[in-house]
């Protein structure tokens, strides 16, 4: 928001954003100062206002990341498992990058080298994490990124249909293991399942209702 005052001289404009370098202007009107106000920050708002070079080069994904983590993440159902998630992600080295070194290509490199031992179903969820982070921090926190890094990069494949059926022998030692298991809901839940084929999330859904009935 543009501080607009009065002065000997006329008005006295002054802009300052997070991630920009603060600007000042003086004209002889403050219809004029208003105009000039508009004209600049809408500049910024479309990302062609040229970026705070030495803010941007002190703030790296990391820090990002982690304030994500302390002020998004809670709010959120899957905190417990975001916070897991990101925790682990914020090893990597592209974590280390300021947001003036942040592109694509560290990013993609973090893609593949994840492929070697995760599925492209938690790859696919950790990018769409970052690209979350940084569209906050664009939006919210005042960094006026140019673009998404993450927009960019190419989302692996994901191929999760399955065709894995019991085999012979199979449902009796699964029925064994769950006569000693402590919680008395997980051995009808896990016969519907093998039943219906249902997934996990499908079958929390269906309620305590349900499982009370078998």
């Amino acid at each position: 928001m543009a501080t607009i005052t009065k002065r000997k001289s006329g008005w006295s404009v002054q802009i300052r954003r997070k991630g920009y370098q603060p600007e000042y202007c003086t004209l002889p009107t403050k219809a004029a100062a208003e105009k000039w106000a508009r004209e600049r920050e809408s500049e910024i708002d479309r990302g062609d206002a040229p970026v705070d070079r030495k803010t941007l080069l002190a703030t790296t994904l990391g820090d990002l990341m982690r304030r994500y983590m302390d002020e998004i993440t809670p709010t959120k159902k899957s905190a417990h498992s975001e916070q897991l998630r990101m925790t682990k992600m914020l090893s990597a080295p592209m974590c280390e990058l300021s947001l003036l070194e942040l592109s694509s290509a560290p990013i993609s490199a973090y893609r593949d080298q994840r492929l070697l031992t995760v599925k492209p179903a938690t790859i696919a969820r950790e990018l769409s994490l970052i690209h979350n982070v940084i569209d906050v921090a664009r939006r919210d926190w005042g960094y006026h990124l140019p673009t998404n890094s993450i927009a960019l990069v190419r989302k692996p494949r994901i191929q999760n249909a399955r065709d894995r059926r019991l085999r012979p022998g199979e449902l009796k030692r699964l029925e064994a293991a769950l006569a000693e298991t402590r919680n008395p809901f997980i051995r009808p839940l896990i016969l519907l399942a093998v039943e219906t084929a249902l997934r996990r999330s499908e079958l929390l859904k269906l309620g305590p209702g349900l499982i009370t009935t078998m």
